[in-house]
């Protein structure tokens, strides 16, 4: 089977718009049609005269008009029309590539003030989330994230929607058991790698207090992508009740321990 073309979109407003954005989109983008996957990404630029941007962004396999219908139902929820809006019904191939070089905050790596490219540090935290988080959680956490920015300290917070065919399989089916959550929020900073202790410090730890002022909201699973050494308990977060059947796998099919990993290794 041939693969299938998409409408490819990106939707801009200033972080000022995010409260009201994340409001509706925490409904709207989980319970969206199978075809839709649209994420909102919010992101703070390594440079502070860039400014803040929340972006709606992503792809479906519907028409071009039918996906700016979908997407005027956030934008109408939302109260404001977005400052940039790009749509485009893309073969296969183009589509890849299109969704790879718009990405947002996809300046750079470690882009200085000049837009030399230099190498980053980069570091992140996820959990996710079964329900809504309430407006009075969003305001928060939106003043840490734009709050005291630091020269060459990139943030994003990356909000994914799940439900849809993500759901449709029981936990236990295979090893991924996070079958019953509404979306993902990933937290992530990026920092030059030459940057001073204090600087590497001051990045962790606005990380750590990002992750803080939801995690009360958040079901305590971790996506395995987005590595944390800071967890304390790895099996339960990224594997729950599957991480002994997963175990037992292995002892069977890589008795030499060859493939490894605290979060499932029979020996950890």
């Amino acid at each position: 089977m041939p693969a299938p073309d998409l409408t490819c979109f990106r939707l801009v407003w200033p972080l000022a718009k995010a409260a009201d954005l994340l409001e509706v989109w925490q409904s709207w983008a989980p319970s969206a049609p199978d075809e839709l996957a649209a994420s909102l990404l919010l992101n703070v630029p390594a440079n502070p005269e860039r400014p803040p941007t929340a972006t709606l962004f992503g792809s479906s396999l519907g028409t071009k008009d039918a996906t700016e219908h979908l997407l005027e139902e956030l934008v109408v929820g939302a109260g404001e029309d977005p400052t940039s809006t790009t749509v485009e019904y893309l073969q296969y191939m183009r589509a890849k590539r299109y969704l790879w070089e718009h990405a947002p905050g996809a300046e750079p790596h470690g882009e200085g003030l000049a837009g030399e490219p230099r190498p980053v540090l980069a570091f992140a935290k996820s959990e996710f989330f079964r329900r809504e988080l309430p407006r009075e959680r969003i305001d928060a956490i939106l003043d840490h994230f734009e709050g005291r920015r630091a020269l060459g300290q990139a943030r994003e917070l990356d909000f994914t929607p799940w439900g849809g065919a993500y759901t449709r399989l029981d936990p236990e089916a295979t090893a991924f058991p996070h079958r019953r959550e509404r979306f993902l929020l990933k937290h992530a900073v990026n920092i030059h790698n030459d940057a001073s202790t204090e600087r590497q410090d001051a990045a962790r730890e606005w990380l750590t207090r990002s992750w803080e002022l939801v995690h009360p909201w958040g079901s305590g699973g971790m996506f395995p992508n987005f590595a944390d050494p800071e967890l304390t308990d790895l099996a339960t977060a990224y594997y729950g009740a599957n991480r002994n059947r997963l175990v037992r796998i292995k002892a069977e099919y890589d008795a030499d321990n060859l493939f490894r990993s605290p979060a499932y290794n029979r020996r950890g």
